[in-house]
């Protein structure tokens, strides 16, 4: 047989392969989605009550506010954004990517709830596309099927997909961004411009993600001087560029980070991946030529600004720092001298890095209790979403040499997006995003180890009831409501007083007025501090009532000051110039100007 008839078959038979491999995906896919989309409408039919958030509800009013064509503004404000921007209010708390998708449901099907929480539905199962690539990418088939299924029952999976958040979105623009990152650390070229991009709109979906695009700068330098490292070793050792299965940028991806000697990171079939600068060895196929380092973190970095410049562009139009959002002054939130979200309460600016320079002691602590929340997390399943025995798996996985490199990777985001959090503010379900991973990377472990035995059908099954058994162990609850309240119906009396009885135009000062800002389609503003500080809030915005939730009777807003306890428990007739219009039965009240009382 020539030599040329042999690369000829070679060709078809890894043709042939790749085509029945594709068949295998398609198929896991479909059965995946299958039974998502039936899980998922059968907690929607039993669990879903209402938004069970207050940003939930504050995404969806901004939602609603461009999809009436108002630009993204928010109709929920606090004292701290009214000190740096006024009518027409433009939002700058939340990232816009969610309710912009949201407004584009709303347009379609109307503004509820359940379109809301249906969004998230659609991101939820949507998630499982990424999920599977990459899983598969990671440990093959069985565990990308596996992992899949360990996403779709996961409590927490459903909980947040009925939830109206940007939590299914986080996750799956997650995934996609990771997946398509290992690509472009393959590949290069346009892999990487695309890599870029999608982590633009991971951070325009949540801007926690900025920390995990920073740092992938960095892992992809470290790809590529480590491929120059191979590549040099190779030559010296054959004096062949050709003879370097794994020296090229591709090469040393498949090489260095999974542990082996070259062959496909999708599987183990050789001659997939071609040599230095040359024909493959194998299939005789021309590799790709890859750019130096500088020109592809360059191309990275286009695909990534191209999608964020014009929220970037549009920060840095109206308050001088494309990054700007009130999150900022989290970072002297959550300490002795601003308690919980006090800052938010104040309409007057600080500067949180001098604060904390000034004051170390104070984010040392906060950052001791953040840890000490986080420990008792990580042993929590509402936390984690996945059963706990797969936990320790996950942080255990990078110890086998196969494709490492990626797994030390995503532990290296878990870290550093838990040292972020405890610096700023740590939120437990912003860790939602690494469930999926948890899943992948946890089954990772229990393939890497059952293949130590060389008998498939033995791996197969230990990785099976792995799975099974996280599953099993850790089933959602159909029956549980996802929100404590139905906003429409248990405060239906105050939605409607808001709507009749306020102006479009004029604005509300509550401790709980996100659902006012929603349900009632008013603009509403998170309560000052003080009484005396409802004067600066008014200089700013057309106050026009105060509505008191009797939920601050149980902890809501807790920074709030005592006085506006004893508000609610005496039940005064008239409130900083402002008459009392109804006593509801639940103990809250709503203070109305003068004229509107009379009117």
């Amino acid at each position: 047989m020539s030599f040329a008839t042999s690369v000829t078959k070679r060709k078809r038979g890894l043709r042939a392969l790749a085509k029945r491999e594709r068949f295998t995906v398609i198929l896991i896919l479909i059965l995946l989605l299958a039974v998502a989309l039936f899980a998922w409408q059968q907690y929607f039919e039993h669990a879903f009550l209402a938004l069970p958030y207050n940003d939930a509800m504050d995404y969806a009013s901004i939602a609603r506010n461009i999809a009436e064509g108002k630009g993204v503004v928010s109709s929920y404000l606090t004292p701290l954004s009214l000190a740096h921007a006024e009518e027409p209010y433009p939002n700058i708390w939340r990232a816009p990517l969610w309710p912009i998708i949201l407004a584009a449901s709303f347009s379609f099907f109307g503004f509820t709830d359940q379109v809301a929480a249906s969004t998230s539905g659609f991101f939820y199962i949507a998630a499982l596309v990424p999920l599977v690539l990459l899983g598969r990418k990671l440990a093959g088939s069985l565990v990308a099927f596996w992992a899949g299924l360990l996403y779709i029952f996961s409590p927490a999976s459903l909980y947040y997909s009925i939830s109206g958040m940007t939590e299914p979105l986080a996750a799956f623009l997650m995934l996609l961004w990771l997946f398509l990152l290992w690509k472009a650390a393959e590949k290069g070229g346009h892999f990487l411009f695309w890599a870029g991009a999608a982590g633009g709109f991971f951070y325009l979906a949540r801007y926690n993600a900025l920390v995990f695009i920073a740092i992938s700068f960095l892992f992809l330098a470290w790809i590529h001087l480590r491929e120059k490292s191979a590549a040099g070793k190779t030559r010296t050792a054959s004096g062949s560029p050709a003879s370097a299965a794994g020296g090229s940028f591709p090469g040393a991806w498949e090489g260095i980070i999974s542990g082996a000697p070259g062959g496909s990171p999708f599987d183990s079939v050789p001659g997939r991946s071609p040599g230095i600068g040359g024909l493959n060895p194998e299939v005789g196929e021309k590799a790709p030529q890859k750019r130096g380092l500088f020109p592809q973190l360059l191309l990275y970095f286009g695909g990534w600004l191209l999608v964020a410049f014009p929220w970037l562009y549009r920060n840095a139009a109206l308050f001088g720092n494309p990054f700007f959002a009130l999150q900022k002054y989290e970072l002297a939130m959550f300490t002795p001298t601003y308690p919980g979200y006090t800052l938010y309460m104040l309409p007057e600016k600080i500067a949180p890095l001098s604060f904390l320079r000034e004051n170390p002691g104070e984010l040392q602590a906060k950052i001791a209790a953040g840890l000490e929340t986080f420990s008792q997390n990580i042993l929590d399943p509402g936390f984690t979403g996945i059963a706990l025995f797969l936990i320790p798996l996950f942080f255990l996985s990078p110890l086998f040499p196969r494709h490492r490199g990626i797994k030390l990777f995503v532990l290296a985001c878990f870290l550093i997006h838990l040292a972020a959090l405890l610096g700023i503010h740590y939120i437990p379900r912003l860790f939602f995003l690494f469930v999926p991973l948890y899943a992948i990377i946890a089954l990772d472990f229990g393939k890497n180890l059952s293949d130590l035995l060389k008998k498939p059908l033995v791996s197969c099954l230990l990785v099976s009831l792995l799975a099974a058994g996280g599953i099993l162990s850790n089933l959602p609850d159909w029956e549980e409501e996802n929100s404590w309240y139905d906003w429409p119906e248990d405060f239906d009396s105050a939605i409607a007083h808001a709507q009749e009885m306020v102006p479009q135009d004029g604005v509300i000062v509550s401790n709980d007025g996100h659902f006012l800002s929603w349900y009632a389609d008013r603009t509403t503003v998170k309560l000052p501090h003080r009484i005396a500080q409802l004067e600066n809030i008014e200089e700013r915005a057309p106050v026009k009532g105060i509505y008191l939730s009797f939920r601050m009777l149980f902890g809501n807003t807790p920074e709030a000051h005592p006085e506006w306890l004893e508000v609610l428990e005496n039940r005064p007739e008239e409130l900083a110039g402002y008459r009392l219009y109804h006593a509801y039965g639940n103990g809250s009240l709503l203070y109305l100007e003068e004229h509107l009382v009379e009117d």
